[in-house]
């Protein structure tokens, strides 16, 4: 505890007391001079966006600075900004001021652009952005239906060409040394590939047991050779036939 003389001492004011205390004020005071207030996300024409951010609140101004009559700040607002740094605003609040702009963008478009972000939608306009969204989606899906339905038309018809080429290649088949067994799969194309309805093909027996065996070995292979349009080979059905026609024992 100190005793009474020492409080005296304590408290006595002195000049070299009072020295210290100006210069702590002037040193104050010059740093001060070196900032400047931040003016938030001031302007009247966003003024409809206030307090709708997150992480911001609206400063009424209560110490009457004379930048700004009202404003909106930032959560993180430094408050004060070096003078020779450009702009009026901390990095906060010039983020904060780009997403109010935005939304107030956003507010002003009777149906949004798909690429505005939903924080800065109302309700309504999500829901008409999530309704925009889903009517592309259709129209996609539409579209890659009708382009897959002409491509297999397209595979199911096939190509045709011209009488010169037809000729030169039944010549080049006729000259060529093929093997029975080649002989018998060109010649299995031909004929299904010149019927309007393939189904009504009958197969050649090894036709049948090169597709069992294709089908039986991958049938991700037998699949893919199938719906390519390049090979003609019997349907599932067909093979499913031929392979139960014999009940296994």
């Amino acid at each position: 505890m100190l005793k009474s003389t020492e409080l005296h001492k304590v408290s006595l004011i002195d000049d070299a007391c009072i020295s210290r205390f100006c210069s702590w004020g002037v040193n104050i005071a010059r740093r001060l001079e070196q900032y400047t207030v931040c003016v938030g996300a001031d302007l009247l024409e966003l003024k409809e966006g206030w307090g709708n951010i997150q992480n911001s609140y609206v400063d009424k101004n209560p110490y009457q600075e004379e930048k700004f009559s009202e404003t909106c700040r930032s959560n993180s607002c430094s408050r004060l900004i070096v003078l020779d740094r450009r702009g009026k605003r901390c990095r906060a609040c010039q983020k904060l001021l780009r997403s109010l702009r935005e939304r107030t963008h956003a507010l002003l478009l009777k149906t949004p652009h798909f690429k505005t972000p939903n924080i800065h939608l109302t309700y309504q306009q999500a829901l008409d952005k999530l309704k925009l969204q889903h009517n592309e989606i259709r129209k996609k899906d539409k579209k890659i239906a009708y382009l897959e339905g002409r491509f297999r038309d397209v595979l199911d018809r096939g190509v045709d060409i011209e009488e010169d080429l037809s000729t030169d290649l039944a010549n080049v088949l006729a000259n060529s040394n093929l093997t029975p067994a080649q002989e018998i799969f060109f010649k299995e194309q031909f004929n299904c590939s010149s019927k309007a309805d393939p189904r009504g093909h009958r197969w050649h027996p090894y036709m049948i047991r090169l597709a069992l065996h294709v089908h039986m070995t991958s049938r991700s292979a037998y699949d893919t050779s199938r719906n390519s349009g390049m090979i003609r080979l019997p349907c599932p059905r067909t093979l499913y036939n031929y392979s139960h026609a014999i009940t296994a024992e």
